[in-house]
């Protein structure tokens, strides 16, 4: 039997270290699987309790229950309007659908026939590539959801009119 060097020792303890540590890493990999299949596996347990509470019970509930769901989703898109543009959940507003919406208010150069708040201080314009506003693409809204929840083409942008008290208004981009 031949003794080890001090060399060939501290080289076999490193490769076992590095053998350690891979098995480590590999039973935190397991973990992480093993975790988010469970947690999938309860979303999807979840979803299948609520929609079998959804259809359970008489029509009436039924009915009771799609109403509250319609207007918790209203509430949603009223409350959170920049949230809903992002998720797309605006086109489920009661107002129409934004395609229809958007047909007609091209049609009528730009005023959204569905709202009479064209004074309001919420609006959007077409900016021009020297920095200056549009003033014909002018649309205003007396609230923020209402601007909000307009499709509108890319170069169109969020501004606020400010209405000064020396009787001018003057456009702050949001």
């Amino acid at each position: 039997m031949e003794l080890l060097t001090y060399r060939q020792l501290r080289r076999l303890e490193k490769l076992d270290r590095d053998k350690a540590r891979e098995e480590k890493l590999w039973q935190v990999v397991s973990d992480v699987v093993k975790a988010g299949g469970s947690a999938a596996e309860g979303l999807f347990a979840g979803g299948g309790l609520a929609v079998q509470g959804l259809f359970s019970g008489d029509a009436v509930a039924f009915g009771v229950k799609l109403a509250a769901g319609y207007a918790f989703l209203q509430w949603l898109i009223v409350s959170y309007p920049n949230f809903a543009r992002e998720t797309h959940l605006n086109t489920l507003s009661i107002p129409g659908t934004p395609l229809i919406e958007e047909v007609v208010s091209n049609a009528s150069q730009g005023k959204n026939p569905f709202r009479n708040d064209h004074g309001g201080k919420y609006c959007v314009v077409r900016k021009n590539s020297d920095g200056s506003y549009d003033q014909s693409t002018l649309r205003c809204y007396d609230v923020q959801y209402a601007r909000d929840s307009q499709l509108n083409p890319p170069d169109f942008v969020e501004v606020n009119r400010v209405f000064n008290s020396d009787g001018t208004v003057t456009l702050q981009q949001v």
